[in-house]
């Protein structure tokens, strides 16, 4: 149960998630080739405006020779070009800011990319800020 704790970031957003299990949300595909497992969402998570759709959100973890990279991926439309050094930003809910740079190349498609197990200056990782706060605002 412990892999699927990357889930409980996109649980945040969705009021209805609470009464799910986790099949009913992520899939797990594995390659016997190459000896790789990822787990992903099965669908992207959609944030709206007025009725628009502007940013779409998916997560999704590799496993290989038993270490785990973990992706957050952000799609913002009309969010213009992007580099690898554009801002991130989460605003939780406690106050606590966290300001992290895209890790996508550059890009005029508006995506951008996050690996979230990897740990901060402070320690805990951008996963471990998403299992435990509520996001109040995320700019990108």
């Amino acid at each position: 149960m412990k892999k699927y704790l990357f889930v409980l970031f996109f649980i945040l957003f969705y009021s209805a998630a609470s009464a799910q299990n986790c099949a009913d949300w992520i899939v797990s595909e594995y390659d016997e080739v190459t000896d790789i497992t990822v787990l992903s969402m099965k669908d992207r998570m959609y944030i709206t405006r007025d009725g628009q759709r502007k940013i779409s959100l998916f997560v999704a973890q590799k496993i290989e020779s038993g270490e785990r990279q973990t992706v957050l991926t952000f799609d913002v439309r009309d969010g213009g070009c992007i580099s690898n050094r554009n801002l991130i930003i989460f605003l939780f809910e406690d106050g606590t800011r966290l300001k992290l740079f895209n890790h996508g190349p550059f890009n005029c498609e508006g995506f951008t990319k996050l690996y979230i197990g990897i740990p901060t200056f402070e320690g805990p990782t951008i996963k471990d800020y998403l299992e435990t706060r509520r996001i109040r605002t995320l700019r990108v």
